[in-house]
């Protein structure tokens, strides 16, 4: 009879009596496919022909991987698959098992961030794929053909600009029952992150800071330091006289905004740490500022009769880039300008 992996009928036929698959052509290519994979570090060939196979059988993927290896923690089954047209994370579920495939088409390049790998797409968001070991990564980049994303596309670090928490906002304001709205912001002379999207830093770009509020001082006399301060045992000094306790309530919010073209990022933070989100600010604007000198000196000169054609444009475009004076980024945005 058919074999049932739980989910769909599948090619592969099952003994009814036994429940085992047959020795049929289908089967037995699948078997040679997942033999002839590449096994990365900790993976063994009984690994394969035991977990890994029946995975894949119930999960009805037959077709061959190229690499098979680790993702995260060898003692949690879970696997990441090369195939020719795509990643693949396997691990076990409650019925069948978890199958994410990810085409190799849609992908712009993989990074090796903390001993993770993370999958990015041209729209500047990466995704967390698994936790995974530095060599078995390297593999993953040969067999799948996919580019390395290069640590110098983020541009030299500047800083973090961080919410202010729940302990620190209630320890200087009164009834305070939530954090700070916002995430965390991670910022490079050429790229600002926030959480797993990325926004690349052009001449549009502007950071500011904004705080609002003050520090308010409430006094108020307390019956212990009135009975501490009367002049007869018994007696107590009037109100007006008593030592009178200071109370602090900081009613400050301050803001760290930052955007570009169709898009804006906001962070409430600790007011205390006010220069250095004004420092990280000025570095921002200081980059686009940048950016935008070096992106006004080539369409004014190709917007001239003179210039030539577009064809010469472009060739001046590529020198420039070529000598190092404008960077992947500003040839890239020069470049959809000209071709306007």
């Amino acid at each position: 009879m058919r074999y049932w992996n739980g989910k769909v009928w599948t090619d592969l036929f099952a003994d009814s009596a036994s429940g085992q698959v047959a020795e049929n052509e289908p089967f037995e290519s699948f078997q040679r496919n997942l033999s002839k994979a590449f096994l990365g570090s900790g993976v063994t060939h009984q690994i394969v022909s035991v977990s890994i196979k029946n995975m894949l059988l119930q999960a009805n993927k037959l077709d061959p991987p190229k690499l098979i290896c680790f993702a995260g923690k060898s003692n949690k089954s879970r696997y990441i698959l090369v195939y020719s047209d795509q990643l693949a994370l396997i691990e076990p579920g409650f019925s069948v098992p978890k199958l994410h495939s990810i085409s190799l088409a849609d992908i712009d390049s993989i990074e090796y961030s903390n001993s993770k790998i993370f999958v990015r797409y041209p729209s500047l968001r990466r995704e967390e794929l698994s936790m995974i070991g530095y060599e078995d990564f390297q593999s993953i980049c040969e067999y799948s053909g996919i580019n390395t994303f290069s640590e110098a596309e983020l541009g030299s670090y500047i800083g973090k600009v961080t919410p202010e928490g729940y302990l620190a906002k209630s320890s200087r304001q009164e009834k305070v029952l939530t954090s700070s709205l916002g995430s965390t912001i991670e910022v490079w002379s050429k790229r600002i992150r926030c959480g797993n999207q990325e926004y690349l830093i052009d001449e549009f770009v502007d950071a500011q800071v904004y705080q609002d509020g003050d520090i308010q001082i409430t006094q108020r006399p307390t019956l212990t330091r009135m009975a501490a301060g009367s002049i007869l045992p018994g007696s107590a000094l009037i109100p007006g006289l008593a030592f009178q306790k200071k109370k602090k309530n900081d009613m400050r919010e301050t803001v760290f905004i930052v955007s570009g073209i169709n898009w804006n990022l906001s962070v409430g933070i600790n007011p205390n740490h006010l220069t250095t989100a004004r420092s990280i600010a000025t570095q921002i604007n200081q980059a686009a500022k940048k950016i935008s000198r070096s992106a006004s000196t080539i369409p004014t000169e190709a917007s001239t009769p003179s210039a030539g054609s577009v064809v010469d444009q472009l060739t001046k475009l590529e020198s420039l880039r070529s000598s190092g004076a404008i960077s992947e980024d500003e040839f890239a945005q020069l470049k959809s300008q000209i071709l306007r």
